[in-house]
C-alpha cells in the first residue's frame, strides 16, 4: 500500500534478513550479516509503463506429475498509475529448478494474496492442495480465497467476506489444526494508512472445506489508538499519519497467536506493533510497540522450524 513515489520506481526489490526473538509481550530484532545472493529474475516489468510488480509470494509444493516430484510456484499482482482501470488478478509462475520460470496461470478477482499449501484430505491425492488468500481487488475489496488441486494450473475460488478489506502478501500460520491469517478492514473514508483496522481470520482445518465462508471466524476490526503512542514521541516530534497495516499472523514461542503489523510512525522509523489474539473473547489486544528494522515498510515473518528463530524479509 506504500504511497512513496520512490518505491514505485524501483525495478528490483532487495530483502533485509532479520532475526526476531519473540517472548511473551517482548520482541527484540537485529540485522543479520549480509550474504552474497544469486538472484534469479522470475518476471520483469519496464518502469516506463508505470505498471509495477507487487505482492510477491513463493511456494514449494509436492507435484506428482513432475520428474522431481516437486514444483516451485511464484505469484504477484500489478499496481501503478499505468494499471488504473485494468482487471485485478494474480499471475502464477512455475519452475522445477528455481532457475527457469514460465507463466502457468492467471487467477481472476485476486489481489494482495499469499500462497500456501495443505496436505490433501483425500489419501488418493498425491499432490498438495494450494491456496491463495488475499482480497479481490485494491478498492472496495472482498476477502477472497482461491484453490488449486493440479499444481497451480487451474484455480477455483470463493468470497469469505464482503468489502472493504486490505492486506499484503503476508503468511498464514497454523497451530492446533487451526489456520490464522491477519487482515485489515479499510474503514471509510479509506485514508492511507489511518483508516486501516487490524483483524485476524481463523478457521479449523478438520471441519470441512476452508473455501466455505461459514468456517471462518473474524475478530472485530481494531482501529489504531493514538493512546498507544509513547508520550515522549508526541512531545518531541508528533507523528504525521500514524497507522498500521499488512499484519502477520505469528505463533509465539508460548503458542499465543500474535498479529505483528507494519507501523507507519513517521518521523519515527523501524517500529512495529504487536497485537495478541484472545480467542476466548475473539478479540485482538494491543501489547506493545517494538523496535523492528524496516518496520515502516512491508515485511513478512516466518519461523525456522530447526533453530526456532523468527526470520523476517523486509
Amino acid at each position: 500500500h506504500s504511497q512513496s513515489n520512490h518505491e514505485m520506481r524501483q525495478s528490483l526489490l532487495f530483502f533485509l534478513l532479520l532475526s526476531v526473538v519473540l517472548q511473551p509481550y517482548i520482541a527484540q530484532c537485529k540485522l543479520l550479516q549480509d550474504t552474497t545472493l544469486d538472484l534469479v529474475e522470475i518476471v520483469w516489468q519496464h518502469e516506463a509503463s508505470a505498471i509495477y510488480i507487487g505482492s510477491p509470494s513463493i511456494l514449494k509444493v509436492n507435484c506428482s506429475s513432475k520428474d522431481t516430484g516437486v514444483v516451485w510456484l511464484a505469484s504477484h499482482d500489478y499496481f501503478g498509475s499505468g494499471f488504473i482501470g485494468m482487471t485485478r488478478n494474480v499471475t502464477i509462475y512455475s519452475s522445477e529448478d528455481t532457475i527457469s520460470w514460465s507463466q502457468l496461470a492467471v487467477v481472476p478477482d485476486a489481489y494482495w494474496g499469499n500462497m500456501f499449501s495443505l496436505v490433501a484430505n483425500n489419501r488418493d491425492m498425491k499432490d498438495d492442495v494450494i491456496y491463495l488468500l488475499g482480497t479481490s481487488s485494491d478498492v472496495n475489496a472482498s476477502i477472497s480465497i482461491h484453490r488449486s488441486v493440479d499444481c497451480g494450473r487451474s484455480w477455483d475460488g470463493a468470497v469469505l467476506s464482503q468489502p472493504s478489506f486490505a492486506t499484503g502478501p503476508t503468511p498464514v500460520a497454523v497451530y492446533n489444526n487451526t489456520i490464522y491469517r491477519a487482515m485489515e478492514y479499510w474503514a471509510s473514508p479509506q485514508i492511507w494508512p489511518t483508516s486501516f483496522q487490524a483483524m485476524m481470520l481463523y478457521a479449523p482445518l478438520d471441519s470441512g472445506d476452508i473455501l466455505d465462508a461459514r468456517l471462518w471466524t473474524m475478530t472485530p476490526p481494531l482501529p489504531f489508538d493514538k493512546a498507544w503512542i509513547p508520550a515522549n514521541w508526541t512531545q518531541t516530534q508528533p507523528l504525521q499519519a500514524p497507522g498500521y497495516l499488512e499484519g502477520n499472523a505469528v505463533i509465539g514461542p508460548n503458542n499465543e497467536i500474535y498479529n505483528i503489523l507494519r507501523f507507519n510512525a513517521l518521523p519515527y522509523t523501524n517500529k512495529a506493533i504487536i497485537l495478541r489474539l484472545d480467542q476466548n473473547k475473539n478479540a485482538l489486544i494491543f501489547q506493545q510497540i517494538i523496535d523492528f528494522p524496516g518496520g515502516n515498510s512491508k515485511f513478512v515473518i516466518r519461523r525456522d522450524p530447526v533453530s526456532g528463530l523468527y526470520l523476517s524479509l523486509v
